[in-house]
C-alpha cells in the first residue's frame, strides 16, 4: 500500500495525467457526471476526494483519496465484513476532516 504514495509524485504519472484523470467527465450534452478514469469525484468539506473500490474472489476494496492533503484512506475486507468497510469509510470521512480553507486562506 506504500506505492499509492507513488501518486503524489510524478514516479509514476505526471502531475498532468492525475489531474485529467480526476477532473469529471465532460458529456456530449455539456454536462459533467462527477467520475473520471475509473475514480469516483467528491468533495468533503471542501477537500477534493476521489475513490475507487472493487471485489474479487472473496475480497473487498476501498481506496479514498483526499488529493490536496496527499492523505488516502484504504480499506481492505474478506467476505461478509462489507458492512464493517462502509463503517469505517463514513467514519474516516465524517468531521475527521476539519473544513478545508477557502483557497488563498490558511
Amino acid at each position: 500500500m506504500h506505492n499509492w504514495r507513488a501518486l503524489d509524485t510524478e514516479q509514476l504519472l505526471k502531475k498532468s495525467s492525475l489531474n485529467e484523470m480526476w477532473t469529471p467527465v465532460r458529456l456530449n450534452d455539456g454536462s459533467t457526471k462527477p467520475y473520471g478514469f475509473g475514480w469516483a469525484i467528491h468533495k468533503l468539506n471542501g477537500h477534493r476526494l476521489v475513490e475507487h473500490d472493487g471485489a474479487w474472489q472473496g475480497f473487498t476494496t476501498h481506496i479514498a483519496r483526499y488529493v490536496d492533503d496527499r492523505l488516502p484512506v484504504i480499506v481492505l475486507t474478506t467476505p461478509g465484513l462489507g458492512a464493517l468497510r462502509s463503517r469505517q469509510n463514513r467514519s474516516a470521512r465524517r468531521g475527521n476532516l476539519p473544513a478545508r480553507p477557502a483557497s488563498g486562506e490558511n
